[in-house]
């Protein structure tokens, strides 16, 4: 699970994993999350959480910006519940997020 969109400054962070298997785009337009520190890994009685920092990248390895994701998983005998916190952090300027059909929040299949 992480944050995925299909433009963050003309970058394409949701197809990242898809290349090049399912995609006919240029390589220069996807960018790549980089996993860079975790900050916490707790667990509980009756939830775990973690949070980490990641880089969103340009394809020419380029930083566009940081971002911050925590989840915590909880639940019981009948239920299974993933809560998902992402930050974005405009750390090497403007961000923009265009219109488009991929977005926010992915979970890889493969």
């Amino acid at each position: 699970m992480y944050f995925g969109h299909g433009d963050v400054n003309g970058y394409d962070l949701w197809g990242e994993a898809a290349l090049p298997r399912w995609s006919d785009h240029s390589k220069a337009t996807f960018g790549r999350t980089v996993f860079r520190k975790l900050d916490e890994m707790r667990e509980g009685s009756d939830s775990s959480t973690f949070r980490a920092e990641l880089d969103l990248l340009a394809a020419d390895g380029r930083a566009i910006a940081a971002a911050t994701q925590a989840d915590t998983f909880s639940g019981d005998e009948q239920t299974r519940i993933i809560d998902c916190e992402f930050s974005i952090t405009a750390n090497h300027g403007p961000v923009k997020s265009g219109d488009t059909k991929e977005g926010t929040f992915a979970i890889p299949f493969w």
